[in-house]
């Protein structure tokens, strides 16, 4: 339940160009607390955010989430 949570929220929090940031501020519009900051590393925030759909069998060819991570 704790994974199916976990996506979720990514996917909630995933920019319209389909990336990540540390500072989810803009995504969520200040509904989040702690929203994080280093706006400029997007590629590593996505990279990670990946690598938890991944992990949880989600690719871009089937699962749940495959058009979150395609």
């Amino acid at each position: 339940k704790a994974v199916a949570m976990g996506l979720q929220w990514l996917k909630q929090h995933q920019l319209p160009d389909g990336s990540w940031t540390y500072d989810h501020s803009a995504s969520c519009q200040g509904q989040c607390k702690n929203s994080g900051s280093f706006p400029d590393a997007r590629n590593s925030a996505t990279g990670l955010a990946l690598m938890c759909f991944l992990g949880a069998g989600q690719t871009h060819l089937e699962g749940e989430y495959k058009e979150t991570v395609f």
